[in-house]
């Protein structure tokens, strides 16, 4: 026989469904509550609120580790590890926190390349264990702490970061369902353009992700790169000697390409001085495009003769 719905048990509803969240909320007292949605995921450096919750439910036995261990993106092995943490798992868990996993990452002189995974439902905090890792994290960091991998589906924002720190979003990008993007810094100069009225040659850092989850790239470093082979560009007879000694003043090489660019102009000196002599091209021509020139006197003294 059905139970009715009668007014006794309907006001007991009532009265138990507060209390019941009553109880939820003290027992979750010390450890926070599940954090914002995130827009991407988060590299092995926890956020704040998140390293407090897993140092609460850890205790004091293994508290402080953890908490140290998840604000430096670092493990530590023993029995405090935060890639084994009970405490970790948990709070994983009740914030549904998910992290970003790079599994390639290309970068050439005129784009980026990057594959990129999704790590959820994690038995512990995946951390690098190289000192070298840096907070960026890889499959077997996800491995080693025991969580679901699928390629990443959503944004990948891009902040620019100058020499002061002043931060500002140079494009947001859509990630593919295979986990994979590319862009060109051509098109993330242009945006920045558009955006704050300068481009990355104002910047010292490029983060890619929220958290840079998928990495930094160093925008000094690349300018350094590119400066190099203009050099071997300009070297090879390809493009404007000229124009590279004004682009890379501080460049090793620039006193060779100031070198090279002085040869080009003789010689392009050289041809019309000749083209003068055989009279295929007026004095007065020469004189206006070469203002200064070794050949200046020569070609005076020929249009003084042909006067």
């Amino acid at each position: 026989m059905p139970l009715l719905r009668s007014p006794m048990l309907v006001t007991l509803k009532k009265a138990m469904i507060p209390a019941m969240l009553g109880l939820w909320a003290t027992a979750c007292a010390g450890m926070g509550g599940p954090l914002a949605e995130r827009h991407e995921p988060l590299s092995a450096v926890a956020p704040d609120e998140l390293a407090d919750q897993v140092a609460a439910r850890a205790g004091e036995d293994c508290g402080e580790s953890l908490r140290g261990q998840l604000l430096s993106g670092r493990a530590e092995p023993g029995a405090c590890s935060a890639v084994r943490s009970t405490a970790a798992r948990v709070t994983i868990l009740h914030n549904g926190v998910k992290f970003g996993i790079v599994d390639h990452r290309d970068v050439e002189l005129d784009r980026v390349r990057l594959r990129l995974s999704e790590a959820g439902l994690c038995k512990g905090w995946p951390l690098p264990i190289d000192d070298d890792a840096g907070v960026v994290l890889r499959g077997r960091d996800a491995d080693r702490a025991g969580c679901v991998v699928r390629p990443y589906r959503g944004s990948l924002v891009l902040t620019a970061i100058d020499a002061d720190g002043d931060r500002h979003q140079a494009a947001m990008l859509d990630v593919d369902k295979n986990g994979e993007v590319v862009f060109e810094f051509s098109a993330v100069d242009a945006s920045l353009r558009r955006a704050v009225g300068q481009g990355l040659d104002a910047y010292a850092w490029l983060e890619l992700g929220e958290t840079a989850w998928a990495g930094t790239i160093n925008l000094e470093r690349m300018r350094g790169f590119l400066a190099d082979w203009h050099f071997v560009w300009v070297a090879g007879g390809r493009g404007s000697a000229a124009l590279f000694a004004e682009r890379h003043v501080e460049h090793a090489r620039r006193a060779d390409a100031q070198a090279m660019a002085l040869q080009a102009r003789l010689e392009r000196q050289r041809r019309d001085f000749d083209a003068v002599s055989e009279g295929k091209m007026t004095a007065s021509a020469f004189l206006e495009r070469h203002v200064w020139s070794p050949f200046r006197q020569a070609v005076e003294e020929l249009s003084v003769t042909a006067e």
